[in-house]
């Protein structure tokens, strides 16, 4: 399970659909990776032209992908 945002991760919508889905015992059984978060960095957004490079990039999202697909810890 990966969650994206906008926003930044922590303390973010993504978090909290992580913690119901493995609150929910029911569909935790159903993951075979850790859930991951991908969102914004931890810092004030830029203005104007720079929001594009504080959202989440494709590669962010690709990676956590990878990552949550090659985790064996879970």
């Amino acid at each position: 399970l990966v969650v994206v945002e906008e926003s930044p991760a922590e303390w973010g919508y993504g978090e909290h659909i992580i913690a119901k889905t493995v609150r929910d015992t029911r569909m935790l059984s159903t993951l075979w990776a850790t859930p991951i978060a991908v969102g914004a960095p931890e810092a004030h957004h830029p203005e104007g032209p720079f929001w594009q490079s504080y959202i989440p990039q494709v590669r962010d999202i690709l990676g956590a992908i990878e990552r949550s697909y090659w985790d064996e810890s879970f």
